[in-house]
Formats: C-alpha cells, sequence, structure tokens
C-alpha cells in the first residue's frame, strides 16, 4: 500500500487505456487531482489537423517603419466561413527580418481584428500544415491590407537586439487562443521597428475550431 503522503502513481506501459474510457480520479493525500500530462500541449489539437501556418513570401518583403501605422496591415488573414462555421483561433504572430536593420532595433508585433469586406485571397501567400495537409478551408490570406482601423493596434509581443544585429532579428508572439478570429472578420499584424531600415516578412499561425455558441 503505498505511503499516504504521496500520490498514486499509475505504472505499466502505455497504452493503459482505450481511446475514450474512463477511470476513476485519484487524490493524494492533500487533495490534489493526480494528472498526468502523456503529450506536449499542442499534440492532440495539432493531430486533428485544422492547425495551419501563413508566411509573407520572402520576394514580398515589405520595408520596416520606425512608427505606428494607421490602417495598413502588411499581412491579413481574413475568415470566410458561414456565420456558423469555424473560428480562427490565433496560435502565433511572427516577425522576421531579412535584410541588415543597420543599428540597435526593437520590435513590436501589433494586430487588431477588425469587421470589413471579404479579402481578395492572394494564393501567392501559402498556407502549410504541420502535418504535410493540403489546405482546402475558407480562411483569405493578404498582403498590404489597408482597410484596417486607425489608432485600434495592440501589441502582442517585443523583442530586440543589439548594435551589431542584422538579417535574423526575430520576434515571436505566442498568443494560444487570445485572438479569436469570427467568420466574417479579419486580423491584421504589423510591426513597429526602431529603425526603419531593412525588410522584413510576418506570419500567422492558427488553429480551425467549431467554438460552442459560435
Amino acid at each position: 500500500m503505498p505511503d499516504p503522503q504521496y500520490g498514486v502513481v499509475r505504472g505499466g506501459t502505455p497504452p493503459l487505456y482505450g481511446e475514450g474510457s474512463t477511470s476513476q480520479v485519484q487524490i493524494n493525500c492533500r487533495g490534489d487531482q493526480l494528472v498526468s500530462i502523456s503529450l506536449p500541449p499542442k499534440t492532440e489539437i495539432t493531430q486533428q489537423g485544422g492547425t495551419w501556418t501563413t508566411m509573407i513570401p520572402t520576394g514580398s518583403a515589405f520595408t520596416n517603419v520606425a512608427g505606428m501605422p494607421t490602417t495598413r496591415a502588411e499581412l491579413a488573414l481574413y475568415n470566410g466561413y458561414a456565420s456558423d462555421g469555424a473560428s480562427l483561433v490565433i496560435d502565433q504572430i511572427t516577425f522576421l527580418s531579412l535584410t541588415s536593420v543597420t543599428a540597435a532595433a526593437n520590435v513590436s508585433i501589433i494586430w487588431q481584428v477588425a469587421t470589413a469586406a471579404a479579402l481578395t485571397d492572394n494564393t501567392a501567400v501559402l498556407i502549410n500544415s504541420p502535418i504535410g495537409l493540403t489546405y482546402g478551408g475558407l480562411a483569405k490570406r493578404a498582403l498590404a491590407v489597408t482597410t484596417m482601423t486607425a489608432n485600434k493596434w495592440t501589441v502582442a509581443a517585443a523583442g530586440g537586439a543589439g548594435a551589431a544585429a542584422s538579417i535574423g532579428l526575430g520576434v515571436v508572439a505566442n498568443i494560444d487562443g487570445g485572438i479569436i478570429v469570427s467568420p466574417g472578420q479579419t486580423l491584421g499584424v504589423n510591426a513597429v521597428v526602431g529603425t526603419a531600415t531593412g525588410t522584413s516578412i510576418m506570419g500567422i499561425t492558427w488553429h480551425e475550431i467549431k467554438l460552442p455558441g459560435a
């Protein structure tokens, strides 16, 4: 019999249970529920096949701007599903400098969600799957969109580099579902860079999920 000051550890060789089976929940002597995380956090949602990513092509890199934009999003993602369809649950927004910024540069990734007319889908902006699937959904992507709203931008993440920074300056904003693009809405992303030199690209990773009540 286990020592009562410790939790009970489940033994055996996985898989221990069939898919969808139930088992009694165990607690330790302090009333803590014993839960084992057997896979990395995003494995289950990724294996369902609704995870996608898109990035500005290198040939369409934008020039860094040292100031807040007004209505321009360098990359935009539109949810083209019907009102009772899937939402685009945002996982990450990324920024990558492709050419030298020549001096110390701080970067802030900014974003906003707006209700606007449907975007014209730019098929040159590829949509990729982390498990090798071909995209067949209704999200539309576009570059240099100027139909966003001034003074509605919000910072997602910030980062910087030293005086020798050049190619490869990057920032990753882990959104982890904190932004949801409902059907008929557009996510626009941009970046404010401390030095207005060099060119960069941005990317978005999202999960397509039919949310309860949506």
